[in-house]
């Protein structure tokens, strides 16, 4: 009995310690579970928080690219209208032709045009008369067969026509002339008549094949290489390499110094608008082909007696290159808030309201129809009442512009400029402004 109650108590004590030794490992087991419960609570907040992370950048990167579509493909004008349909690249001409045109063509239209316009149209080009006659052997009547008399004439239409360009050459000779008398004294004394001086100095270009060159060049925007095709195709070898440097020294010899003779009178102007652009030039010594020059802008004010419009290339867009330009100018520029503006001795700097109007525009939801009660939107809103007002005085004179300004555009722009600021950093990122 004693052997059967010790042997008991051994395999209790046996099944206690295994308990004890299942317990240690369950607690270690769940302890380990704790850590890796916490392991993944982490990774969990740490996906959450990269979750949001990418969500805030791909509504950034949507943003951006909603922006740089507008800009590549968006309507360029700032109006504040909101249902604009996509122009065509294929029906230019139906875009811009009367829409009377459009119609089927017959003979019986009862549509017509205004009279006068085309005459109005016409009356800057020379007029040629034609008159049609009948032929002598033809004026008998086809009743009687009596010889038909003249009873007058009557206008049919215009007809513009085009006669393609030509060229001739010009051989200029001059006469000599000599004093026989003095002659007979054993002295030569002759006199030669006059040429015009060419304009650019030992060259065969004439004036007008010249300016022809640079119309074609700088208006029509036709290069060189094309322009050596059209004069070989009307018979004359001309390179682009001489076409270049005739552009050059009439820069030089003429351009420049009429250049220079605005600038003198923009410097005496009141009020100057200044401006400047990034430009890519190729095969500029010292800078890569994909970095940016900038064209700076400089135009006298629309009331101006005299309007002059400078274009002035730098490779850079330092603060000196307005300084130096506006040396001397003791009036207001008209700038876009560029810093390179702010330090200019003597000069007050009036920043432009349509520059800070684009900064709003560009804010504004690519889906117009929910720009309503945006702040950028009301800022543009606001804006909107002074550029009306300045639409309203366009016809007025200058003094009539500044007595308006001051009683009602003065009292408006207060307000814009605290709207602005108030929520400046709501509606625009500083980055628009680098």
């Amino acid at each position: 009995m004693a052997d059967s109650t010790t042997g008991t108590v051994e395999n209790l004590s046996l099944v206690i310690a295994n308990l004890s030794q299942s317990i240690e490992e369950l607690k270690a087991t769940i302890a380990s579970q704790d850590t890796t419960i916490a392991s993944l609570n982490g990774t969990i907040d740490s996906l959450k928080s990269d979750n949001e992370y990418l969500k805030n950048n791909n509504d950034l990167l949507r943003e951006e690219n909603a922006y740089l579509k507008r800009k590549l493909f968006g309507t360029r004008s700032e109006k504040m209208s909101y249902s604009q349909d996509q122009l065509s690249l294929f029906d230019e001409a139906e875009n811009e032709c009367e829409p009377e045109l459009l119609e089927d063509i017959s003979y019986t239209r009862a549509k017509k045009k205004q009279k006068g316009t085309l005459d109005i149209k016409l009356a800057n080009l020379k007029h040629v008369k034609k008159v049609y006659d009948i032929d002598a052997k033809e004026r008998i009547c086809d009743e009687c067969g009596s010889q038909l008399s003249y009873a007058g004439e009557e206008f049919v239409r215009h007809e513009v026509v085009y006669e393609p360009a030509k060229l001739y050459v010009k051989d200029i000779y001059r006469k000599t002339y000599e004093c026989r008398n003095c002659r007979k004294n054993g002295k030569s004394v002759m006199f030669k008549s006059g040429t015009p001086k060419p304009v650019i100095p030992h060259s065969f270009a004439s004036p007008s094949v010249l300016s022809q060159v640079i119309i074609d060049k700088y208006v029509n925007h036709m290069p060189l290489y094309r322009q050596e095709s059209e004069w070989k195709r009307l018979g004359l070898q001309l390179s682009r390499t001489t076409m270049a440097n005739w552009i050059i020294i009439a820069a030089k010899e003429y351009f420049i110094p009429i250049v220079d003779r605005m600038h003198e009178l923009m410097i005496q102007e009141s009020h100057i608008h200044c401006d400047e652009t990034p430009v890519q030039v190729l095969n500029e010594p010292g800078k890569k082909a994909t970095s940016q020059s900038y064209m700076w802008v400089y135009s006298s004010i629309k009331e101006s007696q005299r309007p002059i419009k400078i274009f002035e290339y730098k490779p850079d867009r330092k603060s000196t290159n307005p300084q130096q330009f506006l040396k001397g100018f003791k009036g207001t520029i008209i700038t876009d808030g560029y810093y390179g503006y702010n330090h200019i001795e003597g000069i007050t700097n009036a920043y432009c309201w349509a520059h800070a109007r684009r900064k709003f525009y560009e804010t504004l939801p690519v889906d117009m129809k929910k720009a309503s009660g945006t702040l950028a939107n009301t800022a543009l809103e606001k804006m909107a009442k002074l550029f009306a007002l300045e639409k309203e005085m366009e016809t007025l004179s200058s003094d009539e512009k500044v007595k308006m300004r001051q009683e009602r555009s003065k009292p408006v722009e207060p307000q814009n400029i605290t709207y602005i600021k108030l929520h400046y950093n709501s509606t625009l990122r500083e980055e628009n402004y680098k």
